[in-house]
């Protein structure tokens, strides 16, 4: 009885050890420039044996975006919930992807449309919508944050300008190493909102 549970002990252990290497390998690189064997060495486990947890590379990134996603979506839905502003929402949902997300959200989607096949393009575009461009749509659609778009501006539109741009500070962030301070998220938000003049 101890062996069994020792055994599933160490399969769970190692299950665990490749998704958190296969995620730091996939967030810096992308899904191209990893590679399986890459993974396993860094684990310290043989190729075989991480297809016995995952059927294959794409299946594991497809596990590495949900796991990171469900953690990210759960903070974005509190702040959601949450009675404040849109401009603060707005703050607190980009300082969780700063903090959370290890890579810039473009990197993710050329992996989801170049590298991978219809059926894991369309699980990753659902995983994608519905973690990001939905929580974003929901600060702009709800009634207790007062935003007045102005027209001609749908809530795609600025939801897709919001993802644009914060994709473009996780990139910065990324490639520099340099810390996003919460006084350049606020003016940040404020420029978004309410434009140069």
């Amino acid at each position: 009885m101890v062996k069994k549970n020792s055994r599933k002990f160490d399969l769970e252990q190692t299950h665990r050890k490749i998704l958190l290497v296969a995620s730091e390998l996939f967030m810096e690189k992308g899904f191209k420039n990893t590679s399986t064997r890459e993974i396993a060495e860094r684990c310290q486990i043989t190729q075989p044996n991480l297809y016995h947890h995952f059927k294959n590379k794409k299946e594991l990134y497809i596990a590495v975006i949900e796991q990171l996603t469900d953690s990210v979506q759960k903070d974005l839905t509190v702040i959601i919930e949450e009675p404040l502003p849109v401009d603060e929402k707005l703050c607190k949902m980009i300082h969780v992807l700063l903090e959370k997300h290890p890579t810039n959200l473009f990197l993710m989607l050329h992996d989801m449309f170049r590298e991978m096949e219809v059926e894991y393009r369309s699980t990753l575009y659902t995983i994608f919508k519905q973690t990001y461009i939905n929580s974003l749509a929901a600060v702009f659609t709800d009634e207790n944050s007062l935003v007045q778009l102005r027209d001609g501006v749908s809530v795609d539109d600025a939801t897709r300008f919001v993802l644009y741009n914060v994709s473009s500070i996780l990139s910065i962030q990324t490639t520099y190493q340099r810390k996003t301070k919460q006084e350049d998220v606020k003016k940040f938000v404020d420029l978004m909102l309410h434009g140069l003049t």
